[in-house]
């Protein structure tokens, strides 16, 4: 789309392709994180593209899973 096209839309528009864009990037993320060896199941894959939250409470859970690949890949926290 070129800059004067985009001067042209609508505020629903605007707002699609911000979506659009945000789900995009979701997408590359999960798929990277696959990549390099993430143990992301089809069902919280779909949860992070959609933008939902993956898991409620403290983050004890997210925490675990950073310690695990911290020692996995031999990263220092």
């Amino acid at each position: 789309m070129a800059p004067s096209e985009a001067l042209r839309m609508t505020p629903r528009e605007m707002s699609a392709a911000a979506h659009g864009w945000g789900r995009a990037e979701r997408t590359r993320l999960v798929t990277t994180a696959r990549a390099f060896g993430a143990d992301l199941s089809e069902r919280e894959a779909q949860k992070i593209i959609e933008g939902r939250p993956t898991s409620s409470g403290d983050g004890l859970e997210q925490q675990e899973r950073l310690e695990a690949l911290a020692e996995k890949h031999n990263w220092d926290l």
